[in-house]
């Protein structure tokens, strides 16, 4: 996935305010790349949990 540079500069801003010292383009975009992996993983993992939950509840209502 390709981040633009418009995002890496919003990404570089937060981190600046969050943290307190500025980073280079290059480490924002390792950090932004991280953060997108790490919140597709987690959001992946919800989304089956989810449907495993829906899969258990109509089995459930079944009995």
């Amino acid at each position: 996935m390709r981040l633009s540079g418009e995002s890496i500069k919003k990404f570089m801003a937060v981190y600046e305010k969050k943290f307190g010292n500025k980073i280079s383009k290059q480490e924002a975009m390792e950090s932004a790349h991280k953060l997108v992996r790490l919140v597709k993983i987690v959001y992946g993992h919800e989304a089956k949990n989810r449907n495993r939950s829906k899969t258990s509840n109509k089995n459930l209502t079944k009995m």
